[in-house]
């Protein structure tokens, strides 16, 4: 059953499109933080979890055909439906990112070029920053050794290069494995599974890699003092619970409707086992985390805790992990 936006659902999906867009307006032109600083963030915390959604999807489906799951097979047109996302919430990080450089607002301190160069010479209202001591030049005293040392890694054409061969590879593969699919409908063949086994296995090494070097990027760099070598698989886990959860609560909706008839309740079980897996997962890689960083007391690491558990967040930081 083809399912169609008509009726009802239509014009509450097209009222909730409106009530977003004017939110979205609306929020711009009443913050009044320095340079949208709370409008960009919520934009980027917005875009990066759906896209991080999408991108679950597209890796559970990689995953379903590199261990040759047979179980998941009436749910292959939803991983689908749900990655066609990914060019949409790549867009808006893109954006953000691009505003980031374009200094429309400062979330990525390392994107301050002065931050790199230890002095200064001022002529005038120009100032030229570099690296030795010059006849004329004073210390800059916007200098930070720290991120200094991280210029290679976030120099604007490694940073960019990265930024574009994920999404570059996330969305070619999501585009072969689409067409592949059709395929697959029309002309079912050996030879065509194997070659998305195959190709699956090769993605999910793509995958392993960039889920965790761009949580680094367009998340972990914000406070770019700040690292954990945990940080890139609790973004990961928490990309594949929030996808399992957002599939499940659908699945359900979608069956009450009359829709994908073929998921039985076996299905459904198995969605759910999926879901819990994956909260058990995340659930020890938050605890995983806190517990070392907190117990090590290491001061440029456990000032990432110090806002959350002493300061304004206490309440929503401890509450999404019982809730979870």
């Amino acid at each position: 059953m083809e399912f169609k936006f008509e009726g009802r659902l239509k014009l509450v999906t097209q009222v909730l499109m409106a009530i977003g867009a004017i939110a979205l307006v609306g929020g711009f032109l009443t913050d009044t933080s320095d340079h949208h600083q709370r409008w960009w963030a919520n934009l980027l915390i917005n875009g990066f979890f759906y896209f991080s959604m999408a991108l679950a999807a597209l890796f559970f489906y990689a995953l379903q055909y590199a261990t040759e799951s047979g179980w998941s097979a009436v749910l292959k047109r939803w991983f689908e439906a749900l990655w066609g996302f990914l060019p949409w919430g790549a867009a808006v990080i893109v954006l953000v990112l691009v505003a980031g450089k374009l200094h429309l607002h400062h979330l990525y301190h390392w994107m301050d070029h002065t931050l790199y160069h230890e002095y200064m010479v001022e002529a005038g209202d120009h100032v030229e920053y570099m690296d030795e001591m010059v006849e004329g030049a004073v210390l800059n005293p916007n200098y930070d050794h720290v991120i200094a040392g991280k210029a290679a890694y976030f120099g604007d054409a490694f940073f960019w290069l990265r930024t574009l061969v994920y999404i570059a590879t996330f969305l070619i593969f999501a585009r072969l494995f689409r067409k592949w699919s059709l395929q697959e409908d029309e002309a079912p063949s050996l030879d065509l599974h194997y070659k998305q086994f195959r190709r699956s296995a090769l993605f999910l090494v793509f995958f392993a890699v960039f889920s965790s070097t761009l949580s680094w990027d367009w998340i972990m760099s914000i406070d770019t003092h700040w690292f954990s070598t945990l940080f890139g698989w609790y973004v990961f886990s928490g990309m594949w619970v929030s996808f399992m959860i957002f599939t499940n609560v659908s699945m359900i909706w979608m069956r009450s409707k009359g829709y994908f008839q073929e998921v039985s309740e076996s299905h459904m079980h198995d969605l759910g086992k999926w879901m819990f897996a994956i909260s058990m997962l995340w659930s020890y890689l938050w605890l995983s985390q806190f517990l070392l960083i907190w117990y090590s007391n290491i001061p440029e690491e456990v000032t990432y805790y110090m806002s959350r558990v002493l300061g304004d967040y206490k309440v929503p930081f401890l509450l999404m992990f019982f809730v979870n």
